[in-house]
């Protein structure tokens, strides 16, 4: 008799809320796909899955329950619940924010929701309080993913439940057969069969006992992929050797995952704001480049047509797009040459100087004589007239100068001297 995958059965309706959330989240309906996640629904797919798999073999569904570790069912739950509460309030509080968010173009074919939820964690770098609600989300998500593949496991391999089947298709077949059938059957052959099913177990325990060999050379060959460098190489495991990992083995395969989603995100970056820094070189900025600039969007376009303003040499460093990638430093040398071919008209009227322009403003041949003559003269003048308001804001923006001048090697007067004490 052909084994019963109850697994399969169970499977089909304990994951439906986890594909409808990784569903939503890949179509970009980040709220509803993390509300999808809610303590309760998981606990009822749960609990129809035991229901169908007793249905299905003719037991109590307590006799179900009993494959459940339910101890570590409840403590994964309750963990979700508070992870999942929490990424609710942070997307509500900044719906504005997510209105529009783009997934990466190089998810797997049909991602997790665990693996969606570490890719939008990436998406929103930047904004660490969502980045880091979203992570700390998506390992509780792959942890009860992990959970119900091992219930699922249990299921596939527990001989109760096959031979309870069995015994039940018995009994049917003895009732369709009539009770004449049934004492002739019982009569004549009652011996054979005890003695076919006594043979049947015995092969069940030896199919069990492959089966746990089979399980041990999967989690070796899990740990040898597990330690392959590029955390998006392709491993080969299905859910099935996934599930069978526990304890580190299960984190760290988590934290693989999280690693390639940071480094697909990192590298669609370093796309996006290579295109940036070679649009601003060309002078032709775009609408789009609205959207990856962010605060520094009006010093850029400025940049672009050559008409930067005072100001913009003091731009906030957290304003300037992509510190996280290589482009970010092109961007600061971009500006650092727009506010150098400003010369002393520009840096005549300068309120302070940004200290991600100082590096590059340092460069050799990047400064005119004539403009460093003009920094150093514009540093005194707003030195002493920090000295005399004593207001914070005036001093720090004296003392960037004064450090510029200092640095170019220019001897400093008595003012820039008591500001830089």
């Amino acid at each position: 008799m052909a084994m019963v995958p109850f697994g399969t059965t169970f499977s089909r309706l304990a994951f439906a809320p986890l594909e409808a959330s990784g569903g939503a989240l890949n179509e970009a309906r980040m709220g509803e796909g993390i509300r999808l996640l809610e303590r309760a629904a998981l606990e009822q797919a749960l609990q129809r899955g035991v229901e169908a798999v007793a249905q299905e073999a003719g037991v109590p569904a307590q006799q179900v329950s009993a494959l459940v570790p339910q101890e570590e069912i409840q403590g994964a739950l309750e963990r979700l619940q508070k992870r999942q509460e929490r990424a609710v309030q942070v997307v509500r509080r900044q719906e504005m924010t997510v209105a529009t968010f783009a997934m990466p173009s190089e998810l797997p074919t049909e991602p997790s929701a665990s693996e969606q939820l570490t890719s939008l964690a990436a998406v929103f770098a930047r904004d660490k309080e969502m980045a880091t609600k979203l992570r700390d989300l998506s390992f509780e998500v792959a942890a009860w993913e992990a959970l119900l593949r091992r219930v699922v496991a249990r299921l596939d391999e527990d001989a109760g439940l096959q031979q309870s089947l069995r015994r039940r298709r018995v009994r049917k077949a003895l009732v369709t057969w009539g009770s004449l059938g049934a004492v002739l059957l019982v009569v004549l052959g009652g011996g054979a069969y005890l003695a076919l099913e006594a043979q049947r177990e015995q092969q069940e325990k030896q199919r069990q006992e492959q089966e746990r060999a089979r399980a041990e050379e999967k989690r070796r060959r899990v740990e040898a992929a597990l330690g392959r460098p590029d955390p998006c190489e392709a491993t080969g495991l299905s859910a099935e050797e996934e599930g069978a990992l526990e304890g580190e083995a299960k984190q760290r395969l988590a934290a693989r995952a999280q690693r390639c989603g940071e480094q697909r995100a990192r590298q669609q970056q370093e796309k996006l704001c290579g295109e940036l820094v070679a649009r601003l070189e060309a002078g032709r900025l775009v609408a789009e480049d609205g959207a990856l600039a962010g605060p520094a969007e009006p010093t850029l376009r400025r940049l672009a047509t050559r008409a930067l303003t005072p100001a913009d040499l003091d731009l906030d460093p957290k304003s300037m797009p992509c510190a996280s990638v290589a482009a970010g430093s092109k961007l600061w040398a971009a500006l650092a040459r727009g506010a150098a071919a400003g010369g002393p008209n520009l840096w005549g009227l300068a309120e302070g100087v940004s200290p991600g322009l100082r590096e590059p403003l340092l460069a050799p041949g990047v400064l005119h004589p004539s403009t460093v003559l003009a920094i150093a003269f514009r540093s005194e003048k707003l030195a002493t007239a920090a000295l005399r308001s004593g207001r914070p804001e005036d001093t720090a923006r004296a003392r960037s100068m004064c450090e510029l001048k200092s640095k170019l090697g220019q001897a400093l007067a008595l003012s820039c001297q008591k500001i830089l004490k």
